[in-house]
Formats: structure tokens, C-alpha cells, sequence
């Protein structure tokens, strides 16, 4: 056998080589000139005839397609005398497959410069190409994910960004990697970060929720996780970020909640409207007791004193008056019932001077409570209206402002018009309503804080009745309530279209 400076080797120099190549895990063989094998070690021997016999040529365990350029790999060898690589697919002796191997060609040359033989060495890519499979795989994977995912350095510089998480700042990406956080999104956000930056950079790993606003889109919520990436000796050599966005599931949670403060809102209402019937009963039955008991005694009275027609005439006058106040009552529960359900209350139209109407009610409203009334009142606002609907919401307007004003401040009622509505207002000084009572203030049987505070009397349906006949006419009442300026409740309503209803 020829070294490869062409010298003949001696039979220990050649035992010794034997049993190197022997201990060599990759395979390793000489051929000669002609191709055929002249030695071959026992991992050659192992992989591609399984059992040792008689030495036969590589290519004969080459694969077909890469033939070719082991030949060309010989050639360039023996033309250039120098060691050349290729890459080929050897066949397996026992099951018949293919592996991939590296083959390193050594020309030997002879005295006269010619190579007598070759020395190959075979390392398998078998486990270099698994790897990069396997690689490949997971690039594929991290790819495919909906989950945003970073590998970052102990700067916080990206080593390895996958397509989601490049696809948020609308990069690609190759276009993330040596990025800092800082270079992508920003120093304050940096900084915002950074107490989950440093306890995973302390080994600890962290999660967290944070909205993330990509551009002028709509805000969105990632679920974020840290994990440290340990060292071999134990260091944290960078950490790897994810980020699942739990948008649905936050909008999700949030309608639940949404949901969960209206059922409970819509409990509390429920409730209270149940406190509020049964004191409405209770008042109701107190209230319409005393008109009838007064009733009940006038026809008595008038049955004993039935010979006397003065006393029959003046007692059945106090019983007509005591039913026409329950029948007022009635009315009032049945009107307030149908603004409750939705229907507009019936508008009996006639000829009405609002001035002259509010100058007749506070003249009658004065003899039992006194001159606190004050009318300003312009001339000539009339049209067709329901007065005896208006004087309803006259009296309820004023008699609020009685029981829940000043009891020594006046109560101011004005009457003006503009191009398209009639306006009637009533103020009075006193306790302010508070402003989150304003919004229910005229639903039925509702009372404000401030009135039921008076310990005054009433059923709660006086403001739904001015809502209702002011609606039942196109128009619309209105409060304001502060400390400084008092309470004022306006009415607005339009004039009627001739022939309309």
C-alpha cells in the first residue's frame, strides 16, 4: 500500500492504519485506479455489504442520480491532486435503503505522479439532515401558530420572530431579527415592559395581560408568557416571549359582566317597583278610604234627616263631592297606568288661553295655599288644547312645588310662546333633586329622595300624568334642579294644526 506521498508502506505501518480506520465511526476505504476496492474498514464493511466478502466498487452502492457527481468528484481529484468533497446517497447493504453521507476523496499518487488509488472517507448526514428536518418542522409549526413567539437575547434583541408575531407590526419576519424591543416598539413601551423583562431575565417565568392598539385598528388583548432560556451551566442566556390574543375572550368576559350589572340593575328595579306598589296599595287604600267613609256618612246622615230637604241637599252635596274625589283618583291611576303601557292619553281639544287657564288655577290654588304665587304671563298664547288636561299638569306642577319648596319662597309661573310652542314653567326655591333621580323622576310611582324625605304625602304618579298629557300633545316636559337656582319644570307644547288631530 502507497502513502500519499507514494512510498510503500510497511506491514506494521499498515496494521496500525487498519486498526485506526477500524476504530472509525465513519466509513473509510481505498480503491484503486480502476475503482475497485483494495481495503475497506469495518464500518464500511457494517453499512454496505452487511457481512465482509469479496471488495467490489463504490459505485455499485451509489445512488443512480448521484453517480454523476462522484464521478466528476474523482475526476477533479485526480486533476487537481487534491482532496475533494461530494455529497451521495450510499446504499444499505442489509435493508436496501439510502443514507446520506460526505465523501472526502484523497488522491495517491504514484513515482510518476499518477494516482494509483484512492482514500475515501464517508461521514453520515443522517442526523444533520434529521436535525435540519426537524428544524424545518418547527419553523413550519411556529409559522402556522396563531400564538405570537420571540426569542430574545439578554438585551432584549429578537434572535427569532415567527410569522404572527411579525405579521402585529406588519413586518416580516427577516425583518425583526437583531431588532431590540425598544426598535420595534417603542421606548416607552420598552420601559412599560420592563418589570416583566427583568424578573424573566432573573430565571422567573411571567404572565401577563396587556391591550396592544396595532396602528389606528381597534385595541386587542394578548395573554403574554416569559420563559427564561437556560444555559448549559445554569445562566439565562435570553428568554422566549409569547403572546395569544384573548380579544374575544376579554369582549366576552366584558358582555358578561355588562350582563350581569343589568340583571342586577333590572333586580334592583323590580324590587323597588315591588316596594313601590305595595306603598302605592297601602297609600291607595289609605287615601280612598277617607272619601268614602265621609260618603258613607253623608248618606246616613241624609237618610235620618230626610224630612229636613236643606240638611239632604247639603249632606248629599258632601257625599257627590266625596265620590267625585275618589272618581278623581280613579282617573288619575288609569291615566298614569296607559302612560306606563305606551299609550298616549286622549286629548279632548277646545278653544285655550293658557294665560287665562294659569291665572284661574293659582287664583284657586292661592285661597288654600296663600299669595305665594307668582304669574308672568305673556298675552295671547292659545290655541286648541285640552284645558282641562293642561290644568292637570298646572295643579301637579304647582302643588309639587307647595309640598317639596321653600314654604316661605315664592313659586314663580310663567307662560310665554315662541314661533312653534306654547311654554308653561313652574319654579320654586328648595332642597335641589339629586341629578341621578332626574332620569326616573317621572316614571310612575316614583318619588324623589328630597320628597320622600318631607314625609309629604303621594302616590307618585303627578309628574307621570304631566308627562303623559304633555306628550298626549306633541310636547315634552323638562326639570333642572341645583342648589343655587331651585327647582324648574318646563312644559312645552306645540300649537295645533288647523284640522288635526
Amino acid at each position: 500500500m502507497l502513502d500519499s506521498q507514494g512510498r510503500v508502506t510497511t506491514e506494521l505501518e499498515q496494521q496500525r492504519f487498519r486498526e485506526m480506520a477500524n476504530a472509525m465511526r465513519e466509513l473509510a476505504w481505498s480503491s484503486r485506479a480502476d475503482g475497485s476496492i483494495s481495503y475497506a474498514n469495518e464500518a464500511w464493511w457494517g453499512f454496505v455489504a452487511g457481512t465482509r466478502g469479496e471488495p467490489r466498487t463504490a459505485a455499485e452502492f451509489v445512488h443512480p442520480e448521484d453517480a454523476a457527481a462522484l464521478a466528476a468528484a474523482y475526476a477533479a481529484s485526480a486533476a487537481g491532486s487534491q482532496r475533494v468533497e461530494v455529497a451521495c446517497r450510499l446504499r444499505h447493504g442489509a435493508s436496501g435503503g439510502y443514507s446520506r453521507f460526505q465523501l472526502r476523496v484523497v488522491p495517491v499518487q504514484d513515482s510518476s505522479g499518477v494516482v494509483s488509488e484512492w482514500l475515501q472517507v464517508g461521514t453520515s448526514l443522517e442526523e444533520e439532515y434529521r436535525l435540519s428536518e426537524s428544524v424545518h418542522a418547527l419553523l413550519v409549526v411556529a409559522n402556522s401558530v396563531p400564538v405570537h413567539l420571540l426569542l430574545l437575547d439578554t438585551e432584549e434583541r429578537i434572535l427569532f420572530a415567527n410569522q404572527a408575531a411579525a405579521g402585529l407590526w406588519g413586518l416580516a419576519p427577516g425583518d425583526m431579527i437583531g431588532k431590540t424591543i425598544a426598535e420595534v416598539l417603542g421606548t416607552d413601551a420598552q420601559r412599560a415592559l420592563l418589570q416583566f423583562t427583568e424578573r424573566v431575565l432573573a430565571g422567573e417565568s411571567v404572565v401577563y395581560e396587556s391591550p396592544f392598539q396595532p396602528g389606528e385598528g381597534p385595541t386587542r388583548y394578548f395573554l403574554n408568557t416569559y420563559a427564561p432560556d437556560f444555559a448549559p451551566d445554569g445562566t439565562v442566556r435570553g428568554f422566549i416571549a409569547t403572546g395569544t390574543d384573548i380579544t374575544e375572550r376579554k369582549r366576552a368576559e366584558e358582555a358578561l359582566r355588562v350582563s350581569r350589572e343589568q340583571e342586577e340593575r333590572a333586580r334592583r328595579v323590580l324590587e323597588r317597583e315591588r316596594e313601590l306598589r305595595e306603598e302605592f296599595i297601602s297609600m291607595l287604600t289609605h287615601d280612598v278610604r277617607t272619601p268614602l267613609t265621609a260618603a258613607r256618612l253623608g248618606a246616613q246622615l241624609a237618610s235620618a234627616q230626610a224630612e229636613d230637604p236643606v240638611a239632604v241637599r247639603r249632606f248629599a252635596a258632601r257625599v257627590e263631592a266625596s265620590v267625585e274625589r275618589v272618581d278623581s283618583m280613579m282617573r288619575d291611576l288609569l291615566d298614569a297606568s296607559r302612560v306606563r303601557a305606551g299609550q298616549k292619553l286622549a286629548v279632548a281639544r277646545s278653544a285655550c288661553d293658557l294665560g287665562t287657564l294659569a291665572h284661574d288655577v293659582l287664583r284657586e290654588l292661592g285661597t288654600i295655599h296663600g299669595e305665594r304665587f307668582v304669574l308672568r304671563a305673556q298675552d295671547a298664547v292659545t290655541s286648541s288644547w285640552d284645558c282641562n288636561g293642561l290644568r292637570r299638569v298646572l295643579e301637579n306642577l304647582c302643588l309639587n312645588a307647595v309640598k317639596y319648596g321653600a314654604p316661605h319662597e315664592p313659586i314663580t309661573v310663567s307662560v310665554w310662546r315662541d314661533e312653534a310652542s306654547a311654554h308653561l314653567s313652574v319654579h320654586n326655591r328648595g332642597a335641589a333633586i339629586p341629578a341621578k333621580e332626574l332620569p326616573t323622576l317621572f316614571d310612575r310611582f316614583r318619588r324623589a329622595s328630597t320628597a320622600r324625605e318631607s314625609r309629604q304625602g303621594g302616590w307618585g304618579l303627578g309628574l307621570t300624568l304631566v308627562k303623559g298629557i304633555a306628550e298626549a300633545h306633541g310636547g315634552s316636559v323638562s326639570v333642572v334642579s341645583t342648589e343655587e337656582a331651585g327647582t324648574t319644570f318646563s312644559v312645552a307644547i306645540p300649537f295645533a294644526v288647523p284640522g288635526a288631530e
